[in-house]
């Protein structure tokens, strides 16, 4: 079996246990027997932001929030997104592109700072992911160009593809590698 899931402690919201526990599942289902590694980490802090989830592969590192919505989703780099006229919160940042995008860096940093990789990943590559319970409408294609290269929206019930095709080839980890940043 190539999949392992790690949660520090459970969450203190009831809805973030859910989908934790729904996106563990159908990794498990779909990377189980699968020669490839996956990795599932949730709950956790790095420099004090509280990091939902993350995604271990051999060619991708992902960083994931949970959002609790459904809808049409209205994107925006700098102001509030919105979905169905309601406001989609990024914790204490303005949305959550900037709250991943933070979150992104501050594992970027911790990486660089504490993990001696066999490979040297190009952490610039590290991956987002707002992962939301509920169905949502959204065209990635509207991303800005700069932004769609590292991150990505999805729901739960396209989380499968979305992780699949997320990759980079200047990420390359050995098991080393990704054994040292789970530890």
């Amino acid at each position: 079996m190539t999949f392992k899931a790690y949660r520090a402690a459970p969450f203190n919201h009831a809805h973030e246990n859910r989908i934790f526990n729904q996106l563990h599942d159908i990794l498990f289902a779909h990377w189980g027997e699968q020669d490839e590694p996956l990795h599932l980490l949730g709950n956790f802090y790095i420099d004090g932001a509280e990091i939902d989830a993350l995604i271990l592969k051999r060619n991708a590192i992902i960083v994931i929030d949970f959002k609790d919505y459904g809808g049409r989703l209205n994107f925006s780099e700098n102001n509030k997104w919105t979905i169905d006229g309601n406001t989609v919160r990024g914790g204490n940042k303005t949305n959550p592109y900037q709250q991943i995008r933070d979150n992104r860096f501050k594992l970027l940093n911790y990486l660089d700072c504490r993990v001696q990789f066999q490979s040297s990943p190009n952490l610039g590559h590290i991956a987002g992911l707002c992962l939301f319970h509920q169905v949502v409408n959204f065209d990635e294609s509207t991303l800005p160009h700069n932004i769609s290269r590292w991150f990505h929206v999805s729901d739960i019930n396209s989380a499968i593809r979305t992780v699949d095709a997320v990759v980079s080839p200047s990420i390359n980890m050995s098991n080393t590698d990704i054994n040292a940043v789970i530890s």
